[in-house]
């Protein structure tokens, strides 16, 4: 059984991986373009969106080594570069792009632009093939994951928030975060084919079979649906164990004190009061939550 002990006044239950794209507030200004120095490990990426020179114009580079980890798009860390260098010849045809609407769904087409030798999409856009076209809204779209279980006409869609597949936000960190990204009609979620993954509990009008869930990042569990429970006020040596989200897990109406939960954890709710136990927070807000 895996257990949980308060640390610094949080709880420390789950590990939490490192992204392979963007900067750690340690970073200390050792970079290296396209090299294996500065203490990163492999070939470095390329195909990279990078200054040619300081504030220079932007074009296709490699990477650069930072604080121990390749970064490909580095403007975060100040390497900023404002649209493509002159000159430019790339392949055709171009791609087409999209705009990023979140939870993998296509807006309005947007022109690429070229980085030699290849075109790029804008920032806050995707290629097509990496999105979908979701329509007209649906009553589904804005609710919170115990929301859409209740709701008989919807069901949550879960990806792997480390390592999404449907969420065009690129990069995979070393862990495990299956949370949901989009609450659906219950035919869209249902049906074969479509992106992500479902709980076929959920699909039956069932809560999620967590019986065989073990604990992973984010205070999730490795089953659709399911979510890491501990007690509340719980300091030390605390067991830790995996439970299914349900309708009412994030409603509580008596006339109590909310017990106090860890950070991203929130008091587990059932029969309209509190269970005593924290669940995930993850459970009671709309996807997606990017991120571990």
């Amino acid at each position: 059984m895996l257990r949980a002990a308060w640390v610094g006044g949080a709880i420390a239950v789950v590990l939490v991986g490192s992204w392979s794209a963007g900067c750690s507030s340690s970073h200390t200004g050792d970079d290296v373009d396209g090299s294996t120095a500065g203490g990163c490990d492999g070939p470095a990426p390329t195909n990279c969106v990078v200054a040619r020179g300081e504030g220079g114009c932007c074009e296709r580079g490699p990477g650069r080594c930072v604080d121990g980890a390749w970064q490909c798009n580095t403007s975060g860390m100040g390497f900023f570069c404002e649209g493509p260098c002159g000159g430019e010849s790339c392949a055709a045809p171009p791609p087409t792009c999209r705009e990023d609407l979140g939870g993998g769904c296509c807006g309005a087409t947007v022109a690429p632009s070229c980085f030699t030798p290849s075109w790029s999409c804008p920032t806050g856009t995707v290629e097509e093939s990496a999105c979908v076209s979701c329509g007209t809204a649906t009553p589904c779209d804005d609710l919170t994951e115990a929301q859409c279980i209740a709701d008989p006409t919807c069901a949550p869609l879960y990806d792997d928030l480390c390592c999404p597949t449907c969420l065009p936000v690129g990069g995979c960190a070393d862990c495990t975060s299956i949370a949901m990204y989009r609450c659906a009609p219950l035919d869209e979620a249902c049906a074969t084919g479509v992106c992500g993954q479902v709980s076929p509990e959920h699909c039956a009008g069932a809560v999620a079979d967590c019986s065989a869930a073990t604990p992973t990042s984010g205070y999730r569990c490795s089953v659709p649906g399911c979510v890491v429970a501990l007690d509340a006020g719980c300091a030390d040596d605390c067991p830790v164990g995996c439970v299914a989200v349900t309708a009412e897990s994030c409603e509580a109406s008596c006339d109590i004190p909310e017990p106090a939960c860890p950070i991203d954890m929130t008091a587990e709710s059932a029969g309209g009061c509190y269970t005593g136990r924290c669940i995930a927070a993850s459970a009671c807000a709309p996807g997606p939550m990017i991120g571990p």
